[in-house]
């Protein structure tokens, strides 16, 4: 993702920013952006010419979700997976619901909510015998040179735990078991894009939920606002990425004290807005999200189960409705900010 971290925002003249906490809804999250540009020495073909590497190794035992962005420098189509496998004794079951891929984060995160099947996966009840594999996502020569493209993939796991394999190749066919790990990615790239800079690993939390209860007639002058997605806020997640290989596994932890650079990208924030009018007048109220920054791609989920984006928006006003005096209501609906983007979100509620 792109460099951003820890900077005040401008939030256009509204409140000073409340300060939110929120609760994580247990579950592991799969984060893969390391190397965010993919050469051919990357990619898992056993082939020349090729790395015969997988991307990312994950142990989930558990509910999970997977997100990941890349931006394909290979001058080749290429595709991408998901690949499950199960070590143990007995045979696991999976049950995925969500699935979600695009050339564009829209796409993707369209498809992930929709709970259908579709972007190179289906959702439904598995079962993966001992010693096999099940690809809860492919999309084969989906991913044209140059393009930047997002996967999102959520599935829960009984049975036994499993390896989660992040795979980016250009046939299919060339997989065949033998590849080895990339390992962490610090190199700087012919672009100038420092791949230190960008992450991969695991959390224990993809998640996070608030809860806000607000009064009119505390929004009638500046509004609410709140910021998510930068490293000042409690709700930043840490990332443990591994440097070496499964056999004899060593870790990094990636947090916002160390300064790195955490936005965010793919966690789902969770809001529940409870709104009263305590005034005598109709009011309408009014919920935002601000990235005052040029790359950003934001998505929402909305309350009546519509979706949206916001494309290098400054300000976006993605939802709206009236509320008759001594009326309340409550809204629920996800934000969440996708790959490519600089991080850092402004939320806010206003009424007029």
């Amino acid at each position: 993702m792109r460099w951003f971290c820890g900077s005040k925002h401008d939030s256009s003249g509204l409140s000073t920013p409340t300060t939110v906490s929120f609760s994580p809804l247990p579950g592991t999250f799969i984060y893969c952006n390391n190397p965010e540009q993919l050469y051919p020495s990357d990619l898992g073909d056993h082939a020349e010419g090729f790395g015969n590497r997988y991307l990312l190794w994950s142990y989930v035992t558990d509910t999970c979700q997977a997100y990941y962005e890349h931006e394909n420098r290979t001058g080749l189509m290429i595709g991408y997976g998901l690949q499950i496998f199960n070590p143990n004794e007995q045979t696991v079951t999976v049950k995925v619901t969500n699935i979600g891929f695009g050339n564009n984060a829209f796409d993707c995160w369209k498809q992930f909510y929709s709970e259908s099947s579709g972007g190179g996966g289906s959702v439904g009840v598995f079962t993966v015998a001992p010693g096999e594999e099940l690809w809860v996502q492919r999309n084969d020569h989906a991913i044209p040179a140059g393009a930047i493209f997002n996967g999102a993939a959520l599935f829960h796991v009984t049975g036994g735990g499993v390896y989660v394999y992040n795979y980016a190749y250009h046939q299919f066919g060339n997989l065949d078991r033998t590849a080895s790990y990339l390992g962490y990615i610090t190199r700087t790239e012919p672009s100038g894009q420092d791949e230190t800079h960008v992450y991969k690993g695991t959390s224990d939390r993809f998640v996070l939920t608030s809860t806000i209860n607000t009064e009119v007639s505390s929004l009638s002058k500046k509004g609410l606002s709140w910021q998510t997605n930068e490293c000042s806020g409690e709700d930043m997640v840490n990332i443990t990425g591994p440097l070496t290989d499964l056999d004899h596994p060593t870790y990094d932890i990636f947090t916002c004290a160390d300064g790195d650079n955490l936005g965010n990208w793919g966690i789902r924030y969770r809001f529940t807005d409870n709104i009263s009018n305590d005034t005598r007048k109709k009011r309408t109220i009014t919920l935002s999200v601000a990235q005052p920054y040029f790359i950003s791609n934001i998505y929402v989920q909305l309350p009546d189960g519509g979706s949206g984006r916001a494309v290098n928006k400054t300000t976006w006003r993605f939802y709206s409705f009236t509320l008759p005096p001594g009326d309340s209501r409550t809204i629920t609906y996800e934000v969440l900010l996708s790959g490519s983007s600089y991080g850092g979100l402004t939320h806010s509620i206003t009424c007029k």
